[in-house]
């Protein structure tokens, strides 16, 4: 008979495998901090585009996995008249950790940071799901039709909670540990950002009696590593900019900037698209400009420039506005009149 003809088996023989490649992972989890419902964040995210830190992100992601999961351990059973174990050990052990492994995270997992740990993880709960997959024809077909009621009942019941751990225990951890702990780690983040004059002279432009500085405010250090262990950024902005320049102890100039929300990588799914806006991004400037009277300053060689900047910082889960404020002596680079 074709595959059609038995594909109501097959979903069935599928739902456990794919929860078992979860389940297993729920203790190195403790031991390494490696979670694997990191991903799912991102599956959900970019489905719904809510942010990947939050609980609808997660929901979604979980379906995801779901819809992934049950299509994959079914396509075993479709594909191979023989349901052995070498089978399932090449195709879902070998095959498919090999395409997790070495081709998912080139395409979808952006920013992250790949270790040793997390590859042998990885290999073994696809080796854990191989062995399960092939035990499930014995198990739903052969053993549990032998089984009274009672034991009947007692390996249902063990199979939901096996299905239902992985997503238990990960909603559990995010909304008990993992919310939390992002939290703290985008504030530590936002703290590090700094904001400073960039370097190299003022410009100065003299037309009339009216002289135009401009300058540019460095945004930088805003790269942190998050609680599922990607790269992103913080992200900055609307960025307002005051301030004065100062010559001989007295102003000349008032200053103003404005920047809309600043570029990031964090929407990236690329890793390797990624990677590049994230080295683009680590300096960013926000374009500031003063004026003043032409002779204000005309013989100055450098001037104080003083500045308040007022940013809006947002993570995945806090969002901040912090003030920074500096005061520097600059050089004075004029263009002359006209320019």
């Amino acid at each position: 008979m074709k595959p059609v003809h038995h594909i109501h088996l097959y979903l069935k023989w599928a739902v456990l495998p794919y929860v078992t490649f979860s389940v297993v992972r729920i203790l190195p989890f403790y031991l390494f901090g490696i979670n694997y419902w990191g991903v799912w964040y991102n599956f959900g995210a970019q489905l719904t585009g809510e942010r990947p830190g939050t609980l609808p992100a997660l929901l979604a992601g979980m379906a995801m996995y779901t819809i992934q999961g049950i299509a994959l351990n079914t396509s075993f059973f479709v594909l191979f008249r023989r349901h052995s174990l070498l089978n399932a050990l090449l195709y879902i052990g070998v095959w498919f950790s090999s395409l997790f492994n070495f081709v998912f995270p080139v395409y979808s997992l952006a920013g992250d940071k790949l270790t040793p740990t997390w590859y042998a993880i990885d290999i073994v709960a696809h080796f854990a799901m191989a062995l399960t997959a092939w035990s499930m024809p014995g198990l739903w077909e052969g053993i549990l039709p032998r089984l009274r009621f009672p034991a009947q009942a007692g390996v249902l019941a063990g199979a939901a909670v096996l299905v239902i751990l992985p997503y238990g225990f990960g909603i559990d951890r995010a909304v008990q540990w993992q919310f939390a702990a992002q939290a703290a780690v985008e504030r530590a983040a936002m703290a590090q950002v700094t904001i400073g004059i960039e370097a190299g002279p003022v410009r100065v432009t003299v037309g009339g009696n009216q002289a135009r500085y401009e300058f540019g405010l460095q945004v930088a250090h805003r790269t942190y590593l998050n609680t599922n262990g990607l790269e992103r950024d913080v992200g900055v902005g609307p960025v307002q900019v005051t301030g004065q320049i100062i010559s001989s102890g007295r102003p000349v100039a008032w200053c103003y900037g404005y920047a809309g929300p600043l570029p990031s990588p964090n929407k990236v799914a690329d890793p390797r698209s990624f990677a590049t806006a994230l080295a683009e991004d680590v300096r960013v400037t926000v374009p500031v400009v003063c004026y003043g009277l032409a002779n204000s300053s005309q013989s100055a060689q450098q001037v104080v420039v003083e500045w308040t900047a007022q940013a809006a910082l947002a993570g995945d889960r806090t969002q901040q506005v912090r003030d920074f404020r500096g005061q520097e002596l600059v050089a004075l680079d004029r263009a002359g009149p006209g320019r």
